[in-house]
């Protein structure tokens, strides 16, 4: 049977959640949050990260995607070896970065710059070479993991997907996405069927 000490982080990881959340709430007053909305809106976009912070990146882009927007993932390391070339200029690149201090994130935001495309990095660090870099900076501040070690992405990657997932329902809305249009996105499946089903009524 687990101790009371087993379950701490368990518990840690419920507590420190809810309690950087609630402060992260903040970013979306922000102008740098009202204007990457807008530039979602409006462009194509690549989302790029690291280990955990790369998932949540992903997981922006599928959102988008099914949204109607034109949005992928790019893998920073692939980026490097070639993939780059698919970022073009006046496109969006969104980086995921909680130290702001990820090397492949920087090679590739500083590609990105050289080509004029615009750069997007969401981040627990202001004050990190990347955000100096960056165009606009969503910095949702220095958080505490609920890992024993003080090192596993855990409350950091629980705000990260908060705020990609409250960027990407901001520009659903912007965008004006209908009942059709998510039906048009969504040929199988429970939510396709619902789509189409109130598309109709």
């Amino acid at each position: 049977m687990l101790g009371l000490t087993d379950m701490q982080p368990a518990e840690s990881v419920f507590s420190f959640g809810l309690e950087y959340l609630t402060k992260a709430k903040s970013v979306i007053k922000e102008v740098a949050f009202q204007e990457t909305v807008s530039i979602l809106s409006t462009h194509r976009i690549w989302t790029t990260g690291m280990g955990k912070a790369g998932l949540i990146a992903k997981k922006l882009a599928v959102t988008l995607s099914c949204n109607s927007r034109p949005a992928a993932f790019i893998h920073a390391g692939e980026a490097l070896h070639g993939d780059f070339g698919s970022i073009q200029t006046g496109d969006v690149l969104v980086a995921f970065s909680n130290s702001g201090m990820t090397d492949e994130i920087l090679r590739v935001v500083t590609k990105a710059k050289l080509i004029n495309a615009y750069v997007v990095l969401i981040t627990g660090n202001a004050n990190s070479e990347l955000a100096k870099l960056s165009h606009s900076v969503i910095c949702y501040g220095l958080v505490k993991e609920a890992c024993p070690l003080g090192l596993t992405p855990t409350t950091s990657v629980l705000v990260m997907l908060a705020i990609a997932d409250a960027l990407a329902m901001e520009v659903q809305q912007m965008v004006g996405l209908t009942y059709d249009d998510y039906a048009r996105n969504h040929h199988a499946g429970y939510l396709g069927q619902v789509a189409k089903e109130r598309a109709r009524s």
